[in-house]
């Protein structure tokens, strides 16, 4: 909105952000996820899925294995926010697994 602002009325950043009654820091703020992050996020989700047991000290331990520069805190917050949607693949998986056993019983039973 301000950057319309400034464009048509051809005003200061301070001006525009005055009038729309918008801090100037909202309008210099860049995203904070960028690629390197993300794929750090992508990286802990994975690991998170494929040791689900496994707390957020343990996944930095082994981001930091890898070669990663990450912290704690970070990686607590991305195993926190992944703990849904690992949560449900860890389901899939055990429901998977439950159908391969039930499948490999029936076929087994019927050849004996």
């Amino acid at each position: 909105m301000v950057s319309k602002v400034l464009k048509t009325l051809k005003v200061s950043e301070r001006r525009a952000c005055r009038v729309l009654e918008q801090t100037r820091t909202t309008q210099r703020h860049n995203s904070h996820i960028k690629g390197e992050e993300e794929r750090l996020v992508t990286r802990t989700i994975e690991l998170a899925t494929r040791y689900g047991r496994y707390g957020y000290r343990r996944i930095t331990a082994l981001l930091k294995q890898e070669g990663w520069k990450v912290n704690h805190q970070e990686s607590r917050e991305n195993v926190e926010f992944s703990n849904d949607s690992v949560r449900k693949v860890q389901e899939i998986t055990k429901e998977e697994r439950a159908y391969e056993k039930e499948v490999s019983r029936s076929c087994s039973g019927s050849t004996s």
